[in-house]
């Protein structure tokens, strides 16, 4: 299965505080998203990693934000989608930086220590 996102990887790489939804619902296994932890296990990382409030968000977002991401290229203004996100960086007075997940790993981390210099 691929991931939603490669926030975390680069979280890793550029040393910042982050949670890995990943690596809490995925057993590390090669090639990686093929096998899922039992519930169980998963629940005690989630304890173990992330604030409470983190967790309640984890539990019960699982479904909906599936439901969001499926429609988010295509939705409209009723919706948290690329259209309302588009509209939001093009008032910006500060600069944007875009990482892409097609744009590999260590030219984002790159891209992410230049606009920090």
């Amino acid at each position: 299965m691929p991931r939603a996102s490669s926030a975390a990887t680069a979280g890793t790489c550029l040393a910042i505080p982050h949670s890995d939804s990943d690596a809490i619902d995925w057993l590390p296994t090669d090639p990686p998203f093929t096998t899922a932890r039992l519930l169980g296990a998963r629940q005690g990382l989630l304890i173990i990693t992330c604030p409470h409030r983190g967790r309640r968000r984890h539990r019960s977002g699982e479904r909906s934000i599936l439901t969001w991401a499926a429609a988010y290229d295509t939705a409209g203004p009723e919706q948290r989608s690329r259209v309302g996100h588009e509209a939001w960086l093009a008032l910006q007075t500060t600069p944007v930086l875009r990482l892409d997940s097609a744009t590999p790993l260590m030219d984002s981390v790159a891209a992410v220590q230049a606009a920090l210099r």
